[in-house]
């Protein structure tokens, strides 16, 4: 991932002084909003520093893995939808990794990257039916592994209704995704 123009680094410090002079002529929602753009753009930076070191030392360890997520995770929250199909391709890889390192049905897998890749395909991208899969998934293994009560259990499950909320929302959801959540949401 390259990241330029908006997304380079001397952008974050240009946004922050925006922030900083409607901040000094009294438009206070105007720079609570740069000023958020200006964290999101230096938090972008950081995970990237901190993945391109991971990859450098431990290539294709879990540890990488989990510093990707929260690259592809920077990157959406900085750029919105204009960047979904390079967050899941990251997303993607890091899924692999973690499977290779830990197993197909370790937690971690399912905490990391697939919670995360649900977000990324209801929230960014629009594609709740597969969001509802991934959170679906999530839930279940989470739950027996670690307990209905985890944290990463309970993220889950709130992915997985608000997923189905948006697809009972939807006349388009009812026709994309996985004939298994259609069949499980509209059956009953």
């Amino acid at each position: 991932v390259v990241l330029a123009g908006l997304e380079g680094r001397e952008a974050a410090a240009c946004v922050e002084l925006r922030a900083r002079l409607l901040r000094a002529v009294g438009r206070y929602e105007e720079s609570v909003g740069a000023f958020k753009a200006a964290v999101a753009l230096n938090e972008l930076h950081m995970y990237g520093e901190v993945w391109a070191d991971c990859h450098a030392e431990l290539g294709g360890s879990a540890r990488e893995a989990v510093a990707l997520v929260n690259f592809a995770r920077a990157l959406w929250e900085s750029s919105g939808s204009t960047r979904g199909g390079v967050c899941e391709k990251m997303l993607l890889h890091a899924r692999h990794m973690l499977e290779e390192a830990l197993g197909v049905d370790h937690p971690d897998v399912f905490v990391h990257a697939v919670l995360a890749q649900g977000e990324l395909y209801g929230s960014v991208m629009g594609r709740w039916a597969e969001s509802f899969d991934l959170f679906q998934s999530a839930a279940s293994t989470l739950e027996s592994a670690l307990g209905p009560q985890h944290n990463s259990a309970i993220e889950a499950n709130k992915g997985r209704a608000l997923a189905r909320e948006r697809i009972k929302n939807t006349s388009t959801g009812r026709s994309h995704g996985s004939a298994w959540a259609s069949s499980a949401l509209f059956s009953a």
